[in-house]
């Protein structure tokens, strides 16, 4: 495997990174009016369809976890789960509710991903590969261009206007954009973690981005248990060959 290739640089007074992000995420450990991270997409043209997937992990409902704002649009793509089972999409300034019986508990990563297309309206949301029904918002519209892209936080104007109580606490990890729907089954394997096809728009494992207020970009963790452990297996001999070690010296 090739060793992950981090590439700074200073872009408009920011310093931007471009990195392959694989096994990373972006931790957000509270809530705040400035933590957020920018990300830098391929393209910056009108985009007439799109399919854009995160996981994430976070035991707080009702805030933003991706938000896309142009010039002309502050919520031109703005993705927020709104309460357990329900996810609100904006598209150009519009609104539609998903109801989803895909999630997890809180202590499991989800997988989100949200498609549209532009000739017939058409929404769905997919939650940990269970998709809504689909609903129409933005018939005949585009999301872009110029696209200001910002995880963690709700852009109440182009680039900022950041509101603790839209703030996202918790974690983001493997977030794409493409400029065109994925099909269900595509949508199936990306949210299993196969192989698969990186975003056009954004792409996790060549993500230029910058980071602003209190973030942490770290290693994913599974917060569930495993019997497979070596930590743990190496932890359970150790205290059984101290306690032979203790019985045999009583003898």
């Amino acid at each position: 495997m090739k060793p992950a290739v981090l590439v700074v640089t200073l872009l408009l007074g920011q310093l931007v990174s471009c990195e392959d992000l694989l096994g990373k995420v972006f931790s957000f450990p509270v809530f705040s009016d400035t933590a957020h991270v920018k990300l830098f997409p391929l393209k910056e043209a009108p985009l007439y369809a799109f399919t854009a997937c995160l996981r994430f992990l976070s035991d707080t409902p009702g805030r933003s976890l991706f938000s896309l704002a142009t010039r002309n649009a502050f919520n031109a793509l703005h993705l927020v789960k709104y309460s357990p089972g329900v996810y609100r999409v904006f598209i150009q300034d519009q609104v539609v509710n998903f109801m989803v019986a895909g999630d997890k508990p809180v202590t499991e990563w989800n997988h989100l991903c949200a498609t549209w297309e532009s000739a017939s309206g058409q929404a769905q949301v997919w939650v940990n590969s269970v998709g809504s029904m689909w609903k129409g918002i933005s018939r005949g519209g585009s999301v872009g261009p110029l696209p200001s892209v910002v995880l963690g936080q709700d852009q109440d104007n182009y680039g900022g206007g950041f509101n603790i109580d839209d703030s996202f606490q918790g974690q983001i990890s493997d977030v794409h954009l493409w400029d065109h729907v994925l099909q269900p089954c595509q949508i199936h394997g990306i949210s299993q973690g196969f192989p698969y096809l990186q975003g056009n728009v954004l792409n996790w494992r060549a993500m230029s981005y910058s980071v602003g207020g209190y973030v942490i970009v770290g290693q994913k963790l599974d917060l569930r248990p495993h019997s497979s452990c070596a930590a743990e297996k190496q932890w359970a001999r150790e205290a059984v060959n101290t306690t032979e070690t203790s019985m045999s010296n009583e003898i």
